[in-house]
């Protein structure tokens, strides 16, 4: 994953000018646990206030195994620990409950917040622009050939 993940570049970083009213929202299973450094790390370095603006909505099935590592890894890159507002957990995943939470969540918002909504796997870049304008470009963990490499620990 490592080799797709986009590199520390002015492009990655435009949106540090809106670091104060810029949040972030995720919705994530707690299989993909692996894939959160990656992503937190990246969208820290295009502006994102990783500890302090993001919000999860984790999908945890009712019948899945407590993996301590999920608790871990939502401390070490966001931040949240257990009880959060920061943090929600649902035992079924649908659009509809995808769509109302972040319905919810962007009400909760100052009027004036600027909001990154991207899936896990999604790694949205925001190039300047001359007119100002924010622009963005999204990487997604797909590999050559519509293959999915494994991935690599970063710790």
């Amino acid at each position: 994953l490592a080799s797709h993940v986009p590199q520390r570049t002015t492009r990655t970083m435009a949106l540090r000018l809106l670091r104060s009213r810029l949040y972030l929202w995720v919705m994530m299973p707690t299989s993909t646990v692996r894939m959160v450094p990656y992503f937190a790390r990246h969208y820290e370095r295009c502006g994102v206030d990783t500890k302090r603006r993001v919000t999860v909505l984790l999908h945890r099935p009712a019948d899945a195994d407590s993996d301590p590592r999920v608790a871990e890894t939502l401390r070490e890159a966001f931040g949240i620990e257990a009880p959060s507002p920061r943090l929600s957990v649902v035992a079924n995943y649908s659009s509809r409950i995808k769509r109302d939470a972040v319905n919810s969540w962007l009400r909760s918002l100052p009027r004036d917040a600027m909001v990154v909504y991207a899936d896990l796997d999604e790694f949205f870049e925001y190039p300047p622009n001359p007119r100002g304008d924010v622009l963005g470009r999204m990487v997604e963990r797909v590999g050559p050939n519509l293959t999915f490499p494994a991935l690599r620990d970063i710790r």
